[in-house]
C-alpha cells in the first residue's frame, strides 16, 4: 500500500481507518511505502510535527526518494494527475503493483482507470450529548 499526501495528514491526525490499514499491513509483516514528495505536500498542513517525526521512524513505513532517473515516467505521470506528490504516489503503487490509500480519489482518475486507489473515508465526528 502507498499512503499520498492525504493519508499522511490523516496519519498526523490518528484518522482510524489510517491505523487501521497500517495495522494489517504490519500485522502481515509488510511495509507501507510513503514518497518523500507526499510527506513534503502534507508537512506544512500538519499542525503535529511529532506525528510526522512518528510516521517517518515507523517500522513499518518506508519513505522513498524520488530517484533522478524517474523523471520521465514521473513526468508522464504528470501529465495524468495533479501534482507531483499525487505522480510519485500513482509510480510508486503501479511499480509495486498495489494500492493508493487516499482522500482525494479523483486525483487519480486518469491513472488505471481510477481503480489505483483505496478512498480513505475519515472518521465521523464524536457526536455531543
Amino acid at each position: 500500500m502507498v499512503f499520498d499526501s492525504t493519508s499522511v495528514l490523516a496519519f498526523v491526525r490518528d484518522v482510524f481507518a489510517v491505523t487501521e490499514a497500517l495495522s494489517e499491513i504490519a500485522d502481515e509483516g509488510g511495509v507501507v511505502a510513503v514518497p518523500v514528495a507526499c510527506v513534503a505536500e502534507a508537512a506544512p498542513s500538519a499542525v503535529d510535527g511529532e506525528a510526522l517525526r512518528d510516521l517517518a521512524s515507523h517500522p513499518h513505513i518506508e519513505i522513498l526518494d524520488a530517484e533522478a532517473a524517474d523523471w520521465p515516467g514521473l513526468g508522464g505521470m504528470c501529465a495524468l494527475v495533479e501534482g507531483f506528490a499525487t505522480a510519485s504516489a500513482a509510480m510508486v503503487a503501479l511499480d509495486a503493483g498495489c494500492w493508493v490509500l487516499t482522500a482525494a480519489p479523483d486525483r487519480y482518475a486518469g491513472v488505471a482507470a481510477g481503480k489505483l486507489v483505496i478512498e480513505l473515508v475519515e472518521d465521523p465526528p464524536a457526536e455531543e450529548g
